[in-house]
């Protein structure tokens, strides 16, 4: 799972950290196949990234450079917009699978997960 901020991370941003957590715990045995990346659009961590990770241990909090944004963003671009705390499932092999907006149920995400992950043999 991945997820997108610009700038510090917000109430959206903290959403988006907050559902993937409780998506890869509601998996049980399986949540060891997904990983949890937040995309950090800052230039700099955030004022709070020693809280941002203790909260939510086990993210991969990455900071996205000019270079970055360039070549690899575009995949998550709507409408030439990068919104803020959308949630996107990519697969092991880097394609995109599904798009989730901020404020979608998570119980929506378990579901959807764990079909892919049944489907992919990986529980």
């Amino acid at each position: 799972m991945l997820a997108y901020a610009r700038g510090e991370c917000g109430e959206a941003c903290q959403r988006a950290l907050y559902t993937m957590r409780q998506v890869r715990k509601a998996l049980g045995k399986a949540a060891g196949e997904v990983e949890r990346v937040l995309l950090l659009d800052a230039g700099r961590p955030p004022a709070d990234s020693a809280g941002l990770m203790q909260d939510y241990a086990g993210t991969h909090f990455l900071l996205v450079d000019e270079q970055v944004r360039r070549r690899w963003l575009g995949w998550f671009e709507v409408e030439g917009k990068l919104p803020d705390g959308e949630i996107y499932y990519i697969d092991p092999y880097g394609n995109l699978m599904m798009r989730y907006r901020p404020g979608q149920e998570p119980k929506d995400l378990f579901s959807d997960m764990d079909t892919l992950l049944a489907a992919t043999g990986y529980h």
